[in-house]
Order: structure tokens, then C-alpha cells, then sequence
């Protein structure tokens, strides 16, 4: 009788331990899968601007004409676009590099500079 009793609380054992497995494994696949479903939606709602094709901006270039008082600077900050630059030094140094003039250049009155601007 004892190895009858000693049978059943085995068996009993390897039963609990069995769906013990099972209720693991069940929670570890479902959590993958949550995760799996979370990780595609959130790709899935980025949006980047910047890839978009159909919004292509090109760089063209216009001749400005310097009037008394004009800089560089006093330039960049009226033909500023806040989004193609981070920052006014930034168009700045562009601008100083395509006229190939140091940004803190003293600008004749009557000459023209070469300054950027995107359109589509």
C-alpha cells in the first residue's frame, strides 16, 4: 500500500511539475508575442518627413545686392530658413563658403552675394 501512496504523490508531482511547464512556456510564448506586436506597431507610426518623396525640396541659389550697412550676418537673418539651418551661424558660415569670404567680411556697397534657398 505504501508504494500505491508513494505512486500517486509521484504521479501527482509529475503532473504539477507538467502544467507548471506548460503554464511557463504558455506565459513566455504570449509574452513574445506581445512584444512582437508592440515592437511592429510602434515602427509601423514612425513617420519621417525627410523620406517622404513626394515634398522634395532642391537648392537653388539667388544674387542679393548689398546695400550700405549690410553683413553677412544682417544678410542671413533676412534670407533665414529655420528649416534648412539649425541656426543663423550655421547659414552664415554656408553663405561665407559659397562667396568664399570670411563671415565677419566687410561688404562693399553695390556688389552682389551668392545666398541659398530651397524651394520645390
Amino acid at each position: 500500500m505504501r508504494t500505491t501512496m508513494t505512486r500517486v504523490t509521484n504521479s501527482k508531482k509529475i503532473r504539477r511539475d507538467i502544467i507548471f511547464k506548460r503554464r511557463l512556456i504558455t506565459i513566455c510564448v504570449l509574452a513574445s508575442i506581445m512584444i512582437s506586436i508592440f515592437l511592429f506597431l510602434s515602427y509601423s507610426f514612425n513617420s519621417d518627413a525627410s523620406n517622404n518623396t513626394n515634398n522634395k525640396q532642391y537648392r537653388y541659389y539667388a544674387s542679393v545686392s548689398i546695400c550700405n550697412g549690410d553683413s553677412v550676418w544682417s544678410i542671413a537673418e533676412e534670407h533665414m530658413d529655420d528649416l534648412h539651418y539649425r541656426n543663423t551661424r550655421e547659414f552664415v558660415t554656408d553663405i561665407a563658403h559659397i562667396n568664399q569670404i570670411s563671415p565677419d567680411a566687410k561688404l562693399k556697397e553695390g556688389t552682389n552675394i551668392i545666398v541659398p534657398y530651397y524651394a520645390d
